[in-house]
């Protein structure tokens, strides 16, 4: 990807080092937003097949 490649690559690093303690909090924060819209599809889903 020649320097913006590195650059992301530097970036990536540097967050996920920054991230690294608190990793199971923003994986927490980022996994309930994913399943509550899961949820809601598969609600939806299911009374707009069922009624």
């Amino acid at each position: 990807m020649g320097l913006l490649g590195d650059a992301w690559d530097y970036i990536v690093a540097y967050v996920i080092d920054l991230v690294h303690p608190y990793q199971y909090v923003v994986a927490c924060c980022l996994l309930i937003p994913v399943i509550w819209f899961l949820f809601e599809a598969i609600s939806f889903a299911y009374h707009a097949t069922f009624g």
